[in-house]
């Protein structure tokens, strides 16, 4: 897990690394899906300082927002986004109101656009964040992003918000130029089109919002993951190629297996528990938050965690169930004493970019008692679930 989170941060930091020397590519604000008020105008984002956009409030966190901009030049190729989440430092706790997930869509004109990115993870922290776009991503004109879900409620209203502070598009001018078809049928299948300028903001809102089951349409397949998964992919496919030498294979194969379905569930999983109960810290939100994800994801994650530790250590998939069946009960005992309060804890004390990397730490104890329990007998497990 620790190799993979190395990975991400080395690839994170390549994509602001090559980011930083590409040309900012927005020239103007288009049109915001909605607008809080006009002192926190789309336009806002266009300058990296304190002023920031915000969206009109929703009385529940299954909303979408929706971006345009328009781009320098007739056809340019936008290779990075990098946006800035707008932290409210005059509110109690000084929340961050970020969306849920961001998808990048490009295209010639504003009312045709297709996706040029895959749905992507917005984190809850105001520091700048930078997304790769699809390589093979549509040479454009304009771009929009896409926002889906509201995590922060607001306390004075208790509704929903997304503000930006900040929001670059990064890329060069393309070889080829880019029409503007107005037959949509020769565009491709993703495409869309949004609402004008001449339309009234309200219908144009509405609009937007009734087209998200339509209009939400998968990448392709050949494109269907971002760089950092494309990257992990190509080491995978190189140690497959060397076919003289099953060690390699066997060696990534491994950690994919090992890693890759666990490191998942518990960044989630914390994300999944602000968004559902908010991300206020208080000693109720703290409890409840505690307490479910006691009787969800733990259970859930450590009977992966014996899973996959059994197959990989050559068992079967009846001796491993038998792990789970005889152990996940004294871990379930010992982990509702330990776990629970560790995340009041969390939940009251720090902040929400920093809590996974919190629990990771209180994990070092937790998981040396896990390989303890993991590698003791079925026999002295059973005898100890029913002391």
């Amino acid at each position: 897990m620790q190799q993979v989170e190395e990975a991400f941060r080395h690839v994170r930091g390549m994509w602001e690394a090559e980011a930083s020397c590409l040309v900012p590519l927005i020239t103007a604000a288009v049109h915001a899906s909605s607008t809080d008020n006009e002192q926190q105008a789309l336009d806002n984002t266009l300058h990296n300082d304190r002023h920031f956009w915000s969206s009109t409030g929703s009385p529940t966190q299954v909303t979408d927002e929706g971006l345009l901009f328009e781009l320098a030049g007739p056809a340019v190729r936008v290779a990075y986004v990098q946006l800035a989440v707008y932290r409210a430092f005059y509110q109690a706790g000084y929340p961050v109101y970020p969306p849920m997930q961001l998808q990048v869509w490009l295209g010639p004109s504003k009312h045709q656009l297709a996706p040029g990115s895959p749905l992507m993870h917005v984190q809850a922290t105001d520091a700048l964040q930078t997304f790769a776009l699809y390589p093979d991503a549509p040479v454009a004109r304009f771009m929009q992003l896409r926002m889906y879900g509201k995590l922060q409620k607001q306390q004075e209203d208790l509704r929903f918000y997304i503000a930006l502070r900040y929001i670059a598009a990064l890329g060069d001018a393309a070889d080829e130029q880019v029409d503007d078809v107005t037959d949509t049928s020769s565009v491709d299948d993703a495409a869309e089109s949004i609402p004008s300028d001449d339309e009234e903001e309200d219908d144009a809102h509405d609009a937007y919002r009734g087209q998200r089951a339509a209009n939400h349409v998968a990448p392709p397949a050949a494109a269907n993951m971002d760089r950092l998964i494309g990257a992990a992919e190509q080491a995978f496919m190189q140690a497959i190629d060397r076919l003289d030498d099953p060690g390699a294979v066997e060696h990534v194969l491994a950690a994919w297996l090992q890693d890759e379905p666990l490191v998942g569930p518990q960044p989630r999983g914390f994300q999944w528990l602000d968004g559902k109960f908010g991300t206020a810290k208080t000693l109720q939100n703290a409890v409840t938050k505690s307490l479910v994800g006691q009787v969800t994801l733990f259970p859930t994650y450590t009977s992966l965690v014996l899973i996959y530790s059994s197959l990989l250590e050559g068992r079967s998939i009846q001796e491993a169930w038998q792990q789970v069946q005889y152990k996940l009960p004294q871990l379930f005992v010992t982990g509702s004493v330990y776990w629970p309060t560790v995340n009041v804890a969390n939940f009251m004390f720090v902040p929400p970019q920093q809590r996974v990397l919190a629990v990771n730490a209180c994990a070092i104890l937790w998981n040396t008692y896990l390989s303890y329990v993991n590698a003791a007998p079925l026999a002295v497990a059973s005898e100890a679930a029913a002391s």
